[in-house]
């Protein structure tokens, strides 16, 4: 359970939810993938799973999360030196 901001009709709101914990990454990775096709509300979104981006906005239409600015803000994540960094070394193992 922790504090988190919420967008409520635009608006930012802070509220305090429960998320999920997970031993492993693995586990982690799975869930998330049974919960996106087990709502069928992600099926579109599933298929643009190749394409980062679009993913990301398909995702965010479809109301995974409630930050307008959701998409954009993961994209600039992806796009981030230290992201780039890490895939570097990733397949250089």
């Amino acid at each position: 359970t922790v504090t988190t901001t919420e967008y409520l009709g635009g608006k930012p709101q802070r509220l305090v939810a429960d998320f999920r914990a997970y031993d492993s990454l693995e586990a982690s990775f799975k869930d998330y993938v049974n919960f996106l096709k087990s709502h069928p509300r992600y099926a579109e979104t599933l298929n643009s799973a190749p394409q980062a981006k679009e993913y990301l906005s398909q995702l965010q239409q479809a109301g995974y999360a409630t930050d307008p600015d959701y998409a954009e803000k993961i994209a600039r994540i992806m796009d981030s030196d230290n992201i780039n960094n890490a895939m570097k070394t990733v397949k250089n193992i």
